[in-house]
């Protein structure tokens, strides 16, 4: 359909651009819901790996023997850089990862693509 056709009426037209525009919306729509599904599984992978690692620190630290404790946990510096190291791996794999897989799947996807 050739919108610049001049005996095209503006109902007919805007029509098309209402259909068109709906197009795009929906486009627009489905592209943030998989985007926010997305960062919430990728948000809930790093809590969980993070909940494994620091409960697994937790049993590691009590298996320790109790001079340990005299000579280095008396003051909170172990707990305190696990804390930080662990919110380190959190935001790892919560924000990086999914920034480097996307281009990479697109990436191999585009390649696919082109090969054939």
């Amino acid at each position: 359909m050739d919108l610049s056709d001049p005996e095209m009426s503006k109902d007919v037209i805007f029509q098309e651009f209402t259909k068109h525009a709906l197009y795009i919306i929906y486009i627009a729509s489905g592209v943030f819901a998989a985007g926010w599904i997305e960062v919430s599984c990728w948000i809930l992978t790093g809590e969980r790996q993070t909940a494994v690692i620091r409960s697994k620190y937790v049993q590691v630290l009590l298996n320790q023997d109790m001079s340990f404790f005299d000579t280095y946990g008396n003051n909170g510096d172990i707990v305190s850089q696990v804390l930080s190291d662990v919110l380190l791996i959190q935001s790892a794999l919560s924000e990086k990862v999914q920034m480097k897989c996307l281009p990479s799947l697109m990436c191999l996807i585009c390649s696919c693509k082109v090969l054939n």
